[in-house]
């Protein structure tokens, strides 16, 4: 704890992260950038508790959620179909600065045109999983006893939730896999 000290460090966890002791450690250099940390009870694997505590910072409300181009969604026929009605010939005349800005004129008003806007940055989770979450933090919170029936019932159930969220994830990963190697 010295070396912590030394290094201005402060320490947030200050309760029983095993059966026995603390071994799993939150560290800060700024002492009011944590709080709100709670034992959400132990992992099924393992005899380590979960953590979880409060970040304290601003948020960029802007990045929390923007607008991109979805690349994987554009009209590729739509696109070629313009390019073959584009005089190219007028890249030919001028400065290299001149035809370079009308080259990438010519993309941009493509790329408008035939890609789609996507929102990204929203949350991704799954509302049965988070339910079951904190459902199974309160139960622990309540009985401080993994053994709990209580405790063992909602356990059980978030894991078949969490493996329901794991499949569907990798269907929805292996549909954008196939449908991008289509477009290829």
């Amino acid at each position: 704890m010295e070396c912590v000290e030394d290094c201005l460090l402060k320490q947030h966890v200050h309760c029983l992260t095993t059966q026995q002791s603390t071994l799993d450690l939150v560290f800060t250099q700024e002492p009011d950038l944590v709080s709100e940390v709670q034992d959400l009870g132990p992992f099924d694997t393992s005899d380590h508790h979960l953590l979880m505590w409060v970040i304290n910072r601003s948020c960029d409300v802007d990045r929390a959620s923007k607008k991109v181009y979805d690349y994987s969604k554009m009209d590729t026929v739509g696109i070629k179909n313009e390019m073959v009605k584009v005089d190219w010939q007028v890249l030919n005349h001028g400065s290299v600065d001149k035809a370079w800005s009308v080259f990438k004129g010519i993309l941009n008003d493509l790329r408008d045109r035939f890609v789609p806007l996507k929102v990204v940055g929203k949350c991704c989770r799954r509302k049965p999983v988070w339910k079951c979450v904190k459902k199974k933090s309160k139960v622990y919170a309540k009985y401080k006893d993994s053994k709990h029936p209580a405790y063992v019932d909602i356990a059980k159930k978030m894991k078949r939730e969490l493996q329901k969220a794991k499949l569907s994830f990798e269907q929805k990963l292996a549909k954008k896999t196939r449908t991008h190697q289509e477009m290829r």
